[in-house]
């Protein structure tokens, strides 16, 4: 089926130059990313963009409710098909999000919808029409990926207790099944982003978490391309002035 409203326009779509310069955070599961969001959110550092209710602001509560619900049981019983629209939904929230956003800082994007897409295609629930559809949303101008080590994530996980059903292979969360879903997971990730400019922080403890090093990769990135984008208007503004001048 051909996507779109009758008249095969995409369902959801941006024109590259109409969005702002954005960065994703992503990683693997229990990776930490959401204590660097926050952190930054906190001393308002940054734009961060993300469906995870303890970040998306309340007027966007239809995300969250969405959210919550999908969590409490954790997609069992849901086609595919229905799967498929709510992480939809959430990946339109997030263009949504990062087109109507200003300037006046960096703009940070939890995952985006490297993540969901991932998982999606090692668990099964493949729709490349969907896919082809998040693939022509604009690209970030930077990744910073958090590469935890996959024992340190373990951890994290409780040894399993936390885990959802989209974080492992087989029927119950095993550590086998943690481990090799998160590897693949990472491939994925990486793979599906190879094309953008990223930076892997690697972690294998919980010491010396690296929210320091993360802010100031996506401020420092921020900055640089904020200085481009103004060089670059001013010698637009010059050739316009000086007729003859290319």
């Amino acid at each position: 089926m051909t996507p779109g409203p009758g008249n095969g326009s995409p369902l959801l779509s941006a024109k590259v130059g109409s969005a702002p310069s954005f960065s994703v955070l992503l990683g693997p599961d229990y990776a930490g990313k959401s204590s660097i969001l926050t952190s930054l959110a906190a001393k308002s550092l940054a734009h961060c963009i993300s469906y995870d209710h303890n970040l998306c602001e309340d007027k966007h509560a239809i995300v969250q409710s969405l959210r919550r619900a999908f969590m409490s049981q954790g997609g069992a019983g849901l086609s595919r098909e229905l799967m498929l629209s709510v992480f939809h939904v959430y990946v339109t929230f997030l263009r949504d999000r990062i087109l109507c956003c200003a300037e006046d800082r960096p703009i940070i994007v939890d995952s985006y919808f490297y993540k969901l897409m991932a998982k999606c295609i090692l668990l099964g629930a493949v729709d490349n029409c969907i896919f082809d559809i998040w693939r022509t949303l604009p690209r970030p101008a930077h990744v910073v990926y958090l590469d935890v080590d996959i024992e340190l994530a373990w951890q994290r996980a409780g040894a399993g207790r936390r885990v959802n059903r989209m974080e492992h292979y087989g029927r119950e969360p095993t550590r086998d099944g943690f481990v090799r879903f998160q590897s693949d997971l990472r491939d994925l990730m990486l793979k599906e982003t190879a094309a953008v400019e990223t930076t892997v922080l690697q972690r294998f403890s919980d010491e010396n978490p690296p929210v320091a090093d993360t802010e100031r990769i996506l401020l420092s990135t921020w900055r640089m391309r904020s200085n481009d984008h103004r060089t670059g208007r001013i010698r637009r503004l010059r050739r316009a002035a000086t007729p003859g001048v290319r």
